[in-house]
């Protein structure tokens, strides 16, 4: 994301929905201070985040069109956005777009229900955080460039951060990705913590990944089988530091990777994934 958002622990329970569509990863978000165990929403830290598209509270006159909000229209004559230049032409198509957004000075906030579990693709997350989707900076930029610009602005989209983007597996940007909100993934049975990945062999010409990707991780056949794609993709692949102190890319640059007492810690980054 790129936006900063106030949050606040709602209590109520969540409603379990299901959506397709987009799945994005943000950088250098700072997440609120009121969200339970917040800070393990950094890269690294463990604990796998999400942040889901919505329609966030504006202080005033909310709900307005681009093309009718002046205070809007301010950004659009800027000479840049978080340091990408603003062409004439890219003030143009800003001055003319119409999309919903908050008429107001103050970016918009979301009232986010923090520790709330979002499975994507069977991999566990927990939303710290929101993706407004009427944030004027980010409209502007949508307006403006298109594309990935209007990531959280146009069609469903969901924000996680790198730890749980490395467990997707999708490089930055995961296509007709399903999210259920309000509930934990479902659990393959039979693997305990193994992280081996052995084909069912009623299905050994196919890769676990294959059957990953075709939904087929819950099928009861599939029981003890791919364990590290289908059951334990977080457990296999986290970047969790080891409890000294230094991070997982302190600890790569080190040599330290392969040292007995790394097992289990920082697999993505010494690349025992």
């Amino acid at each position: 994301m790129k936006h900063i958002v106030k949050m606040i622990l709602l209590y109520f329970l969540p409603v379990t929905f299901g959506t397709t569509g987009k799945v994005a990863t943000w950088a250098g978000d700072i997440t609120g201070p009121t969200c339970p165990d917040h800070a393990k929403c950094d890269p690294g830290g463990g604990m796998l985040c999400s942040a889901p598209m919505m329609k966030c509270n504006c202080t005033e006159r909310p709900g307005y069109l681009t093309s009718s909000s002046g205070l809007f229209k301010q950004i659009c004559n800027w000479s840049n956005i978080d340091g990408k230049p603003i062409t004439a032409a890219d003030r143009d198509r800003c001055l003319n777009c119409e999309k919903l957004v908050c008429d107001s000075p103050d970016y918009p906030w979301c009232p986010t229900n923090c520790g709330n579990p979002i499975c994507i693709n069977g991999v566990q997350t927990f939303e710290m955080d929101a993706c407004p989707s009427n944030h004027q900076k980010n409209v502007a930029k949508c307006c403006m460039w298109g594309g990935d610009y209007c990531s959280c602005i146009d069609g469903n989209w969901i924000d996680v951060n790198a730890a749980a983007m490395n467990a997707l597996g999708c490089s930055g940007l995961c296509q007709n990705a399903t999210w259920q909100s309000g509930q934990n993934c479902p659990q393959q049975s039979g693997c305990g913590t193994s992280c081996n990945d052995v084909p069912p062999p009623t299905s050994a010409q196919y890769t676990c990944e294959q059957q990953r990707q075709w939904g087929k991780c819950n099928e009861t056949w599939m029981t003890g089988y791919c364990c590290k794609s289908c059951a334990n993709s977080q457990l296999c692949c986290n970047d969790i530091p080891e409890p000294g102190g230094y991070t997982c890319q302190q600890q790569h640059d080190w040599g330290k990777c392969d040292e007995p007492w790394m097992n289990g810690y920082c697999r993505h980054t010494c690349g025992k994934c």
